[in-house]
């Protein structure tokens, strides 16, 4: 998937348990990224699996964070839970296409970074000043 993601503090919101699922979330693109270069035979078998758990961890850590923006009374939250929405829907065609054997990698590839960095560094980084407080 070319080049890997590397944390770095342009990535931090300033809260220890997002900063640290920030960080799982971005090893885990990079864990597809480094499949997706290295395809063998067992290749669709564990990208299934990879998507499965980067599935599971990011509902995870939205259900942590959209809690944590509730809490701070965060006035985009709205907006907020409807990107974490779209991410999953598009995760779960992403692993619908696999299964049925129509991965598009360059489409897969945009479609993880963009939304992984853009995510972070933009509309997680609205609510930076809110959890502070």
């Amino acid at each position: 998937m070319g080049d890997s993601v590397k944390w770095s503090p342009k990535f931090s919101v300033g809260h220890e348990t997002i900063d640290q699922q920030h960080k799982h979330l971005i090893s885990l693109y990079n864990d597809c990224g480094q499949l997706i270069d290295n395809q063998d035979y067992e290749f669709q078998e564990r990208f299934n699996k990879l998507l499965v758990n980067l599935i599971d961890y990011a509902q995870e850590h939205f259900k942590y964070e959209e809690k944590l923006m509730l809490a701070c009374n965060y006035p985009n939250l709205d907006a907020h839970e409807k990107e974490h929405d779209e991410y999953i829907s598009g995760l779960n065609k992403i692993v619908s296409d696999s299964l049925h054997g129509k991965i598009e990698i360059n489409s897969l590839r945009y479609f993880l970074s963009k939304w992984l960095i853009d995510h972070i560094l933009e509309s997680d980084m609205k609510y930076k000043n809110y959890i502070k407080k």
